[in-house]
């Protein structure tokens, strides 16, 4: 993380043209929807652990294993979105993503020049089209 990164301040007023207003709304309305998906794998998880405890099969083991299972698809459909509806950077237009990058969560940021490149919700609706 770079100096500038640090100083920015989360709630930076970004003025996005509607073509990248667009992208940016479709790729959170893709990441909130995947996130309900992984939400009832949640659940699902759970149950299977409550049987497993319940009929003697629980392991510690299974239980670290499924929550990295969640933790690297929640990543992967997280970068599937921005890359699906390619993003680009409002400041230097270079594309926010270089590929899909499983270990690590994708961030406001820009990797090329460092600015803040993705709006908030908040700011996603107070936009106009």
């Amino acid at each position: 993380m770079t100096n500038k990164q640090k100083n920015d301040p989360a709630d930076k007023l970004l003025t996005l043209n509607p073509i990248t207003l667009a992208a940016q709304r479709a790729a959170r309305a893709d990441v909130k929807r995947d996130s309900i998906i992984l939400l009832a794998l949640v659940a699902a998880g759970v149950l299977i652990q409550l049987a497993l405890i319940y009929y003697g099969f629980a392991n510690v083991l299974w239980i670290i294993i499924f929550l990295g299972i969640l933790y690297l698809i929640s990543n992967w459909r997280q970068w599937r979105a921005y890359t699906k509806h390619e993003l680009h950077c409002p400041y230097c237009t270079k594309p926010l993503t270089n590929g899909i990058q499983l270990l690590k969560r994708p961030g406001p940021y820009c990797p090329h020049c460092g600015e803040i490149a993705l709006a908030t919700g908040r700011q996603l609706e107070n936009q106009k089209t």
